[in-house]
């Protein structure tokens, strides 16, 4: 498949798009050093998606989250990403950051809202985001489905960004074709899926886990796609798991056949790819019948409780908003549809993990 083609430049044209021509041409250099680009093709939310790396390099580090939606090369791709490290011998971005500098000044973080969006470099067709730290650049080009991803080098990638990567830049493509990408963990059976939602540490990874454990179908554990016509439906994103702390190893320790950083730095958590595991249980998605909110009780059994959509929307909106770039009143506005559309409970998880599979399954069943 030859490359994509490279925006034309000229005098009338806007910061944004110049932005993103220049980002673009880089990636060509990049690709061009490297002798070649390398493609992987996913299907996800129901639309192909082609990564197209500048080289081997990002290879491991990005494609093991989403190796459970694999699909053969396709001539058409829905969307192309394309993926390069800006440190490297081959090709530096003196020219991009530049431009960076001289339209926002040396201030840059004045630019940068708290979800990471390059305010400057943001309209109606570019989006831009910029993660310091983990030093990651995202820009979508909304007119050519065309997104870029450059990281400061592949052995600094994160642990986190390994395990759910390019968030932002397919929270912002998703968010067009009226799905979005939430945090969440999702399991089904054959009446349907259940989406368990809520800040970090409530216990979504112990119900998603318990329940892939019994025989359930898995969609995510702690990102998801979710769609709301013609039916609120859950597609899966990532096949990643994480876990925090020895307790909760101790609950599932045959993932440690799995486990893809045994020398974890301290906070980080522990992480999983399942597609090693659960191959069989590993879905595209499913129609989504409840919404839980978890909460870890110190109880023995597990009791499960009716809730109300405005609590289940506290559980589920800050989070995800806070996590994703551009998201803001439309990701609240479609949150707010989906739990007023899709039952909505409180489940309080004992310290007997086994029962909250048969507790999910017992209010599918009756939906």
């Amino acid at each position: 498949m030859p490359p994509p083609a490279e925006l034309p430049s000229s005098p009338e044209m806007d910061s944004q798009v110049e932005f993103f021509t220049i980002a673009s041409s880089v990636f060509q250099k990049a690709a061009r050093a490297a002798e070649g680009s390398v493609e992987r093709f996913f299907r996800i939310a129901g639309v192909t998606i082609c990564l197209r790396f500048a080289s081997e390099n990002l290879v491991p580090r990005v494609t093991p989250a989403f190796n459970h939606l694999a699909i053969a090369p396709q001539s058409l791709p829905d969307l192309t990403i394309c993926l390069w490290e800006r440190v490297s011998r081959e090709v530096r971005m003196p020219l991009l950051f530049s431009f960076f500098i001289r339209h926002v000044s040396i201030h840059w973080w004045d630019h940068v809202d708290n979800r990471g969006c390059l305010t400057a470099f943001t309209n109606n067709r570019i989006k831009s985001a910029f993660h310091p730290g983990p030093n990651i650049l995202s820009l979508l080009d909304l007119h050519s489905n065309l997104g870029l991803y450059c990281v400061e080098a592949a052995d600094q990638i994160a642990w986190f960004e390994t395990g759910s990567p390019m968030r932002t830049i397919l929270n912002w493509w998703m968010a067009e074709r009226q799905r979005l990408l939430i945090h969440a963990g999702a399991v089904g059976t054959s009446h349907g899926g259940a989406l368990f939602v809520g800040r970090g540490g409530i216990g979504k990874s112990t119900a998603v886990l318990s329940c892939l454990n019994a025989g359930f179908n898995y969609a995510g554990d702690d990102y998801c796609i979710v769609s709301l016509t013609p039916a609120p439906y859950v597609h899966s994103l990532y096949n990643t798991a994480k876990l925090k702390g020895a307790a909760d190893l101790s609950r599932f320790p045959h993932l440690n056949t799995v486990l893809s950083n045994p020398n974890r730095d301290e906070g980080e958590k522990a992480m999983f790819f399942l597609h090693e595991l659960y191959s069989d249980q590993l879905v595209e998605g499913f129609p989504l019948k409840v919404i839980f909110v978890p909460r870890v009780t110190g109880n023995s059994d597990t009791v499960i409780k009716k809730a109300s959509p405005g609590f289940v929307l506290r559980a589920l909106a800050p989070s995800t908003i806070a996590q994703l770039p551009g998201s803001g009143q439309p990701a609240f506005s479609f949150m707010s549809k989906l739990v007023r559309q899709v039952p909505c409970y409180e489940i309080e998880i004992g310290t007997d993990i086994a029962q909250i599979p048969a507790a999910v399954s017992r209010v599918l069943s009756a939906l």
